[in-house]
Formats: structure tokens, C-alpha cells, sequence
């Protein structure tokens, strides 16, 4: 009897604040004008990059120590799920520009509301990170 591989580890990851932020780390430039189209141009995330909004321009910097732990997870075998409470085409709009595609294996909207029998910390993990 053949066992079944276990399932791969799901990490999730936020979009706004989390993999994207509206202020600059100190070390990143804090000039909006001087904003790039992709991660791969950002300077190894010290530029700003524009994003399209559901049609507005928007400049957001790249928080890079997340977006390495998207890359780590993944090299690691896990499945990145990225997801965003403004939608799935601002989820898709982030990956693509933060050059992540390769990586995500889905994008989605976070659900509002989750009913369970379990609070979430006691079967998942659950990590709040802050850009100190």
C-alpha cells in the first residue's frame, strides 16, 4: 500500500501594509516621483513602484523582508496564497508587480467572515509582523 503525500503548507500572505506599504521603511526613498513600474526596477525595493488601483495611479514602496519571506516559504515547498480585502484584481496587480508570479499560487479576496468550531490560533499559525 502506497501512503498519499501530505499536503504542502499553505502560507497566506496580506497585500496592503504587509507585502505593500503607503509609507517608506527609513532606508527606502520617500520621493513618490521617482516611483518604477516593477519590483526588478525598484532597486531592490528602495523605489517606490506605481500601481494601478481599479484605475487610479497609486504609489506604494515594497516591504522587502516580506516579500523575501514569500520567496523563502515557497523554496521551502509551500503553497503562497496571496490575498487582499480591496479584491483579487488588487491581488493579482501586486503580484504581478512585485514580480511574484512564479511563486503565488493563488490569489483571492480575504474573506470578511469565517465560522468555525476552532478559534484560528488553534489550528493555524497566525503572525502579525510590523515594520519597526
Amino acid at each position: 500500500m502506497t501512503r498519499p503525500k501530505p499536503e504542502r503548507s499553505e502560507i497566506q500572505f496580506d497585500v496592503d501594509e504587509t507585502l505593500v506599504k503607503d509609507e517608506p521603511s527609513d532606508w527606502q526613498i520617500r520621493d513618490k516621483s521617482k516611483h518604477v513600474e516593477h519590483y526588478d526596477l525598484s532597486k531592490d525595493g528602495k523605489l517606490p513602484i506605481m500601481f494601478d488601483y481599479y484605475g487610479i495611479p497609486r504609489v506604494r514602496w515594497v516591504h522587502k523582508r516580506h516579500r523575501d519571506l514569500v520567496l523563502s516559504h515557497y523554496k521551502r515547498g509551500c503553497d503562497i496564497l496571496v490575498q487582499s480585502a480591496n479584491g483579487k484584481p488588487w491581488a493579482d496587480e501586486v503580484v504581478d508587480k512585485l514580480c511574484l508570479d512564479k511563486y503565488v499560487h493563488e490569489t483571492k479576496k480575504k474573506p470578511h467572515v469565517m465560522f468555525d468550531d476552532k478559534a484560528p490560533s488553534e489550528w493555524c499559525s497566525i503572525v502579525w509582523v510590523e515594520d519597526k
